[in-house]
């Protein structure tokens, strides 16, 4: 019998993972009986769950789930900044992304999360075809990089309470879980440090929900002092930003929502790389503090959304100042606003969306490295100081492959950018497929 088994294993995993049709065979001709083979059996499996190779194991039975996900994108773009100041460019890509991802359920309240992903900058997950730097299919410059690694708790009534319905902390490099619109947090940076949300349902009525939520970010995080390295310019001094939100949500009875949540951001000190003092002017020193590096931000996102035409739909709008922009040569500054209309939702084969909305943000109004990059960037790294338009459409081929066209059309607004009377244009063609 032993020898049986060692031979039915040695055939492959694959006869040994199903209890092996060898086994079954010997059992049918009457070589075993039906005792002998059930017994081979369970010395095959035990035999196959040993092994290394014959199995995916999670190293530890605390492991209750796992998800792998990954998406790939391939992207023609067109950009063209003219008008006035000193830039004057039109250029075309093609670009790609690609991220691999791992979510993990824990025992005891406990999940995790990683991802891979490709990119070029902090505000960027694209690399350029032909882009590596030492000639031609040169594969340099297709860096990947660690874009999650988080661990959260989450317990629903945490230490048996009954305080709270819901209480979520935070560790590691995470996405951004503030009900902010992609305008004005750019969908590809996904911040580091801590976050800390508590949630209550049903408040006072039923369908109101309230949830408060805080982040503390870690945005430069080497901190020198003294010593010949400590340059003095602010870059070796850990630099965070915070920020605390409270989001109201009311469910109506034909399952429409509206949310409301007002928003508090402040970043301290940040070092920025964008010269304010316009055209021509001699390069600022390495490190050196531009004019506004200082962000108090009160912000009012809202949105209504709702079931028409066939469609989901969602209206969105949203208010916000910096209270520590600084009027200078520039005009004056520190308001944004956005509204903006969605419709339909293309995630299964067939389905569309139309996502449009009209933005504006005066200078020194939102961080310059956080606002969405394609939207208005004739400087390289200038993004508030404009406003315009934005329209995309998408379209599901299948349920796992999507088309996309967005177009961003900006204007400078006047006396409020360093570039002069500026336009800016992106247009982008999107291939997507998830797996």
């Amino acid at each position: 019998m032993a020898l049986i088994a060692a031979g039915a294993f040695s055939i492959g995993t694959t006869f040994a993972s199903d209890g092996g049709p060898l086994v079954d065979a010997l059992v049918k001709k009457g070589v075993l009986s039906a005792q002998e083979g059930e017994e081979i059996r369970m010395e095959m499996q035990q035999a196959y769950m040993g092994t290394t190779g014959g199995m995916l194991s999670w190293g530890n039975s605390a492991v209750k789930g796992v998800k792998l996900y990954g998406d790939i994108r391939l992207r023609y773009q067109w950009d063209d900044a003219n008008g006035g100041g000193t830039v004057d460019d039109e250029r075309q890509r093609l670009r790609y992304r690609m991220r691999i991802g791992a979510d993990y359920q824990f025992a005891d309240n406990f999940r995790a999360g990683m991802r891979f992903e490709t990119g070029a900058g902090n505000n960027t997950t694209n690399n350029t075809f032909g882009d590596g730097g030492n000639g031609p299919f040169d594969d340099t410059g297709d860096a990947l990089l660690v874009g999650l690694a988080y661990l959260t708790y989450e317990n629903d009534d945490i230490f048996g309470s009954g305080l709270v319905d819901n209480v979520e902390i935070t560790l590691g490099k995470m996405k951004n879980q503030f009900m902010i619109d992609g305008a004005f947090w750019d969908s590809d940076i996904n911040p580091e440090g801590a976050y800390q949300a508590v949630s209550w349902d049903g408040v006072f009525v039923d369908n109101f929900d309230i949830t408060l939520r805080t982040a503390q970010y870690i945005m430069t995080g080497d901190d020198r002092e003294g010593g010949a390295r400590n340059r003095g310019d602010g870059r070796d001094k850990w630099h965070g930003m915070y920020k605390a939100q409270m989001q109201m949500d009311y469910e109506y009875s034909n399952k429409s929502k509206f949310s409301v949540a007002p928003m508090f951001l402040y970043a301290d000190g940040l070092p920025s790389s964008i010269d304010f003092r316009g055209p021509g002017a001699a390069p600022l020193a390495a490190g050196t503090f531009n004019r506004q590096h200082t962000y108090t931000v009160l912000m009012l996102p809202m949105e209504y959304k709702f079931k028409a035409f066939g469609q989901s739909n969602k209206l969105k709008a949203t208010y916000g100042v910096n209270l520590s922009a600084e009027d200078g040569d520039n005009g004056g500054n520190g308001q944004f606003a956005q509204i903006g209309y969605k419709i339909g939702s293309a995630k299964k084969k067939g389905s569309w969306q139309i996502d449009t909305d009209f933005r504006y943000l005066e200078e020194d109004s939102m961080p310059n490295y956080i606002v969405n990059s394609n939207f208005y960037s004739p400087g390289g790294n200038q993004r508030t100081g404009a406003y315009g338009y934005m329209v995309s459409a998408r379209y599901a081929l299948t349920d796992n492959i999507t088309v996309t066209g967005t177009w961003f059309h900006a204007y400078a607004i006047e006396n409020d950018s360093p570039f002069g009377d500026e336009e800016s244009q992106i247009i982008q063609a999107d291939l997507n497929w998830k797996f």
